[in-house]
């Protein structure tokens, strides 16, 4: 270019310095408006994005779903409707009492009382009787084991208490009128003309009223005439729910709230201590005879038992005291020798001094007077009986909406089941095993209530555990009858064909397959509001929308992005699938490896807490003790399958065959594999014994070792899974 041609020169500024002082005269107003709209652009886009990452992620979860076979669709889970009259559920009483949406309790639930409710308080449980007296009656010896005296809240041995402080007056006063004086005041005037010294408790000094206004600011009002100091001051503090703790050594009383607890000293203490210990010992060694440990926990005796006395206890008192201030002289709750539960004492007004003390629950029972207490739920049983008869099971109801489906009364399939069991241990200690084998056949028909035969569609996995559990205790009292050689040829046909029958894996992952669908239907057409409803066990109990944006599950359900509930969604129902890992329904098995690597996975998502799976975290169960629990129960139920066999063997052969082969057909059509590994079971006979065992969920044979744990419970990982009845008897 020449120099002649130079660029044509422009006045206008640049676009860019245009734009920047257009920018400059911006309000800031304008700025923050155009940052916000920004913002809004921003979290738009990202909610669309996850969103739709969230949705395609689910239908791809449905269209793989489709092409394994595997139901997603809550419709198909909805069992069709069954005849009224030929469905258990349709007989009198089945549904108030066994399903909880019935929204009654009926009669059986006065079996939760158990023993409890056997002894009420008294009997042969009773520990101690003690008779209230007043503070100046003479107690002649021998008239009592042990003699305290009771100034609320202090016990104390009775030749250490007097009856009112040193140096109180105990002149008459013609007259004492207050009008508006506040109650220290009160107390203080009171106090002097009575002669008594003291000192207020802190819990009273500090106490407020309901106003904010401090306890001892109440203005108090009385006109009393010729009354003592002493019973001024004691009418005074009643009238303010307070009490006068008097203190003989030092003098110098203490004012307390009235509903202390009662605070023994030192010497009686140790004292009452002694008593419940000997208590114990004596009343742990006065049973004899054989025994069973009931599914409750306390131990049946053959024989009835007959306890030691109780201990005679006075106590000098001015008042007799409530039932809890006596049974808060004893220690606490107290775990007894050989019982799995804690016992407490409790004590029962039984005239209008005397109080019986017990332990609640008690620890044994004799195996006649559990069977008289409970005959009285015979009505109710025969009516289980005669509803239990009809051919289909299904709990009435709408079954649209998961959530929304009948449920088991839970506590009712538990009680009921074990109230039967322990009938059933009492007739075989009783040498009665017809009539055991009666209360075990109800109970194995108490099952199909759980199990939904026969059409077995909405299958919970609550009531699949719960028919494990049930399964479990009915096979334990089969092997107490074998322990104590009670069952006979006619009872060991029917205990084997009923459990031929038992058939626990498909309820299980009928149970699996069930919360798979209904967790994700039920996410899916969840609101915030009914999360807590559904899935937690003690909801919220946030009631203003401040309160609920505390809560972490109500902030993400109401305003993440729905993409996020899909991709919970697609977790759960892989989480869920994943369970039936461990179960090979085909081949009739349980893998420990599989099902222990499918819960690593589960725990090692659910343990990230990414928003993907924080849904799915609360409501994924811990399967893996499910399934070794399943497994070992099972295994039970095919040993004692076993076991019955062999010992009509014995009947007929005087002795134990050398192998299981031998059984077949005569005794039995078809062996049983252990369901881990999928071998024949592990049998020894020798010296007139045998030992019959699984390899366990460490599927490795350990010589026929049963693992246990310090406390003495099964190991469900350790060692061998072996038949017990045998080691109990010790042979």
């Amino acid at each position: 270019m020449s120099k002649s041609e130079s660029p044509v020169q422009t006045n206008e500024p640049s676009r860019i310095r245009r734009l920047m002082r257009w920018m400059w005269h911006w309000s800031l107003a304008q700025w923050g408006m155009a940052v916000l709209a920004g913002l809004i652009v921003l979290v738009a886009l990202f909610y669309c994005e996850e969103d739709w990452r969230g949705k395609q992620a689910w239908d791809n979860y449905k269209s793989e779903m489709r092409a394994q076979g595997k139901a997603l669709d809550w419709a198909t889970f909805i069992p069709s409707p069954v005849p009224v009259d030929e469905n258990v559920f349709g007989a009198p009483n089945m549904s108030p009492w066994f399903v909880k949406s019935g929204g009654t309790i009926g009669v059986p639930m006065g079996m939760t009382a158990g023993l409890s409710g056997l002894y009420q308080g008294g009997g042969s449980n009773a520990m101690a009787e003690i008779t209230i007296v007043p503070p100046n009656a003479v107690v002649a010896a021998g008239e009592a084991d042990l003699v305290l005296s009771y100034n609320p809240p202090v016990l104390a041995m009775a030749e250490t208490n007097v009856a009112s402080v040193a140096g109180s007056s105990n002149s008459i006063i013609p007259l004492i009128v207050m009008n508006e004086v506040r109650l220290s005041d009160a107390i203080t005037n009171i106090a002097h003309a009575a002669g008594v010294k003291y000192l207020l408790d802190s819990k009273v000094v500090y106490e407020r009223n309901a106003d904010g206004s401090l306890f001892l600011d109440a203005p108090v009002s009385l006109r009393w005439t010729n009354v003592t100091g002493h019973q001024a001051l004691q009418e005074l503090l009643k009238n303010y729910n307070l009490r006068l703790v008097e203190d003989s050594k030092t003098g110098v009383a203490r004012i307390t709230k009235k509903d202390l607890a009662p605070s023994a000293e030192p010497e009686v203490r140790e004292r009452l201590k002694k008593v419940f210990q000997d208590w114990v010992e004596a009343d742990t060694n006065a049973p004899s005879g054989p025994s069973l440990v009931a599914p409750q926990g306390y131990t049946i005796y053959s024989r009835a038992v007959q306890g030691p006395k109780p201990v005679r206890i006075v106590v000098k008192a001015e008042e007799v005291p409530r039932s809890d201030e006596i049974a808060g002289f004893f220690p606490g709750n107290q775990r007894m020798y050989g019982s799995r539960f804690l016992s407490r004492p409790q004590a029962k007004l039984i005239g209008s001094n005397v109080f019986r003390v017990s332990l609640n629950p008690p620890t044994h029972v004799g195996a006649a007077d559990y069977l008289a207490w409970s005959d009285q739920f015979e009505p109710e049983f025969a009516t289980m009986r005669e509803g239990l008869k009809r051919p289909y099971a299904q709990m009435v109801g709408s079954y649209e909406i998961p959530n929304a489906m009948p449920i088991p009364n839970f506590v009712a399939v538990r009680v009921v089941p074990q109230t039967l069991a322990q009938r059933a241990q009492c007739y075989l200690l009783l040498g009665q095993p017809e009539k055991a084998l009666e209360e075990l056949t109800m109970m194995n028909d108490l099952c199909r209530m759980l199990e939904g035969r026969p059409m077995n569609k909405a299958m919970t996995l609550a009531a699949a555990m719960i028919n494990v559990a049930v399964r479990g205790i009915y096979v334990g009292v089969v092997a107490d009858g074998l322990r104590l050689q009670a069952w006979q040829e006619p009872q060991l046909a029917v205990l084997q064909q009923q459990l031929g029958e038992i058939d626990l894996l498909p309820y299980l992952a009928a149970g699996f397959e069930t919360a798979r669908v209904a967790s994700c239907y039920t996410l899916e057409h969840t609101s915030p509001e009914q999360y807590d409803k559904v899935y937690r066990p003690f909801p919220s109990s946030s009631t203003t929308f401040r309160d609920k944006l505390k809560d972490p599950m109500f902030v993400f359900l109401s305003f993440a992005p729905r993409g996020w509930v899909y991709q919970n969604m697609v977790n759960m129902g892989r989480m869920n699938l994943s369970m039936l890992d461990g179960l090979d329904l085909t081949n009739h098995l349980v893998l420990p490896r599989a099902a222990e690597s499918s819960f690593r996975k589960i725990e090692s998502s659910m343990g990230k807490r990414w928003p993907e799976t924080i849904l799915a975290a609360q409501v994924i169960p811990n399967f893996k003790i499910g399934i070794q629990v399943l497994a070992r129960n099972q295994t039970l139920v095919n040993e004692a399958l076993v076991v019955c066999a062999l010992e009509r063997y014995h009947f007929v052969h005087g002795q134990y065959p050398e192998n299981l082969e031998s059984l077949v057909p005569k005794f039995m059509e078809k062996l049983p594999h252990d369901i881990v590994g999928g071998q024949p079971l592990k049998y020894r006979a020798e010296k007139g014994q045998f030992k019959l065992y699984s390899i366990g969920w460490n599927e490795k044979d350990d010589g026929g070792v049963a693992g246990s744990k310090k406390d003495g419970a099964v190991d469900l990982e350790a060692d061998d899974w072996v038949w017990p009845y045998r080691e109990k008897l010790g042979l």
